[in-house]
């Protein structure tokens, strides 16, 4: 609402005509793209689907060989025999070994190339021979290796480079554990060729219920693979990955505890329906380009007037209030244009008339600002020196006296407002003079002035109540510690900077963001920061920084002014 309400009456007037025509375009090209997208995701899920069966049908007739092998092993009289070690004589017991045992597991071995190692570990005290018979003993050495009770069915074992399928033996007589037969197979071999994959499609597949890899052809990110595995769930599923779609079709592997995951990325699957998209858009660009000619030629002679008017309102809005508007006819639109004339006329004068009393104003305030600095130091120091002359002699109040005379002279300075830094600095050395004789010299006071500031006039007493507000509140409750009062002054970027630095004990964060706003009941800080201000204006004045334990900074940023310049009429404009 808002956004229409602060649209042109051409905007408008054009955003009416190209609704009018560009909606049934778009309503059309959603349609298309809609229906193609939906096309080619059904075709995507047959396709997956196909895919998936046809894997995990392959996979399932290599398990199934892979059994038949473990069958042949574990049911096969002889090798029940020869583990059962009822042998009356050793050398039949190794001629069943050569002639039969070693044959055997060499052919079962030559029958499949995923085929690694094939082994029988022995828990009767046969001898070992080769990887084909082992003692169970070295089983436990495996790293893959998990003992459970004895079973007739194949587990499934996989490490990093190979699945090992597990049976233990049984006796078929007494159903006592004979031993354990284990195969070893080529993982990449087995899950090798499954079948043919779509671009951007992985196959994964998946052990027990923590969903542990056991083999994946992808070469996607960590962290994106197993946000994958956490949202793919059973069977077949649309999800988003990362702002991407996905589809997983799962299938569980007969004899195992394996799941079989493929997941195909949707959006190349997707970017056929992105060429209708891009036809659509194009038929509605042309359109709308031809349209939008039309309308603008149209909407041009109805609103050149009133732009015309705008354009002139802008002008005096950025300060330009000499600004000419002219019209012709007798119409609304130039009865407007006439009114708006006149009332700029009149704003011209009104404008003039306040300027002239601001200045005015501005004159009077900086007199009364001026004269309503607290005197009381005077008196004070008048009470000190008369003390000092009955409780010292002469010598002392010579020098109180000189101070005091130049306090005097550079604080009166004859009644004007403007005098130059140097007697500025001056009027604050004879100022802390004073003060370190009225405190028996338990502070010093540093002095690092650049000699170009002298060239230039300020404000006077800007100083003088910093310094007195640094001695009071710095350095007056300093206990146990030398107080410094260190006086700067350098020219920065025509800006003179004076800085008035304490070691007292600091500000809290608290206070002194209460200090910077100038909220403080305190007067002598806020009144040369409003002098500053209304004198050279509102980027120049006063600010402080502090650190509990570690002393107080006054900042005065002020012109570099020169009052034969006759910069003040300048600033004060």
């Amino acid at each position: 609402m808002m956004m229409r309400k602060n649209l042109s009456f051409r905007q408008k007037l054009i955003l009416s005509y190209f609704s009018i025509a560009i909606i049934p375009l778009a309503v059309l090209g959603v349609f298309a793209f809609n229906q193609s997208t939906a096309a080619l995701k059904n075709q995507a899920v047959g396709n997956s689907k196909n895919s998936s069966e046809t894997m995990h049908n392959n996979l399932q007739y290599r398990l199934k060989n892979y059994n038949n092998i473990m069958d042949i092993m574990s049911f096969n009289t002889k090798i029940q025999q020869l583990l059962s070690n009822h042998y009356t004589s050793p050398a039949m017991m190794i001629g069943d070994i050569k002639d039969f045992l070693e044959p055997l597991m060499s052919n079962l071995l030559n029958f499949t190339d995923e085929a690694v190692q094939l082994t029988l570990y022995t828990r009767n005290g046969l001898p070992e021979v080769g990887t084909y018979l082992l003692s169970e003993e070295r089983l436990a050495e495996e790293v893959w290796y998990k003992k459970e009770k004895p079973d007739l069915e194949t587990r499934w074992i996989a490490d990093e480079r190979y699945l090992y399928a597990v049976r233990t033996i049984i006796d078929m007589y007494n159903t006592s554990s004979l031993g354990t037969l284990v195969f070893k197979l080529d993982k990449s071999l087995v899950f090798g060729e499954l079948g043919n994959l779509a671009s951007r499609s992985y196959l994964w597949t998946m052990s027990g219920s923590d969903q542990r890899i056991i083999t994946t052809d992808s070469n996607l990110p960590v962290n994106t693979m197993e946000l994958l595995i956490t949202a793919a769930s059973s069977g077949e599923q649309v999800f988003k990955v990362d702002s991407r779609k996905w589809l997983s079709v799962s299938q569980q592997i007969t004899g195992t505890d394996w799941t079989l995951k493929l997941l195909v990325e949707l959006n190349d699957i997707y970017e056929p329906s992105s060429h209708i998209l891009q036809a659509a858009l194009f038929i509605i660009l042309g359109c709308t380009a031809i349209l939008l000619i039309l309308m603008a030629i149209f909407s041009h002679s109805l609103t050149r007037r009133i732009e015309t008017l705008n354009k002139a309102m802008e002008e005096v809005e950025a300060g330009n209030l000499n600004v000419k508007v002219l019209t012709r006819g007798q119409d609304e639109i130039s009865a407007i244009t006439n009114k708006f004339r006149k009332m700029l006329k009149r704003l011209n004068q009104m404008l003039i008339s306040e300027y002239q009393n601001n200045i005015v104003q501005k004159e009077l305030k900086l007199r009364a600002l001026y004269n309503s600095i607290n005197s009381h130091f005077l008196y004070n120091s008048l009470s000190t020196i008369n003390w000092k002359a009955i409780r010292s002699g002469v010598e002392d109040i010579s020098e109180m006296t000189t101070n005091r005379s130049t306090y005097y002279r550079t604080t009166l300075n004859h009644g004007r407002e403007i005098i130059s830094v140097r007697d500025e600095i001056s009027n604050v050395q004879a100022y802390l003079d004073i003060q370190l004789m009225m405190h028996d010299h338990r502070f010093r006071v540093e002095y690092r002035l650049d000699p170009a500031v002298f060239d230039y006039d300020t404000l006077h007493l800007i100083l003088q109540p910093v310094v007195e507000n640094s001695i009071k509140h710095g350095l007056e409750d300093l206990a146990g510690t030398a107080g410094i009062i260190r006086v700067s002054a350098v020219i920065e970027e025509q800006m003179i900077i004076f800085l008035i630095e304490d070691n007292g004990p600091g500000i809290t964060p608290e206070r002194l963001e209460e200090l910077n706003r100038f909220e403080s009941k305190g007067y002598g800080i806020r009144n040369v920061d409003e002098r500053i201000k209304l004198f050279f204006g509102p980027q120049y004045g006063l600010s402080l920084s502090s650190e509990p334990g570690k002393g107080t900074k006054v900042k005065l940023s002020v012109l570099a002014y020169k009052e034969n310049t006759d910069m003040k009429n300048e600033i004060m404009a």
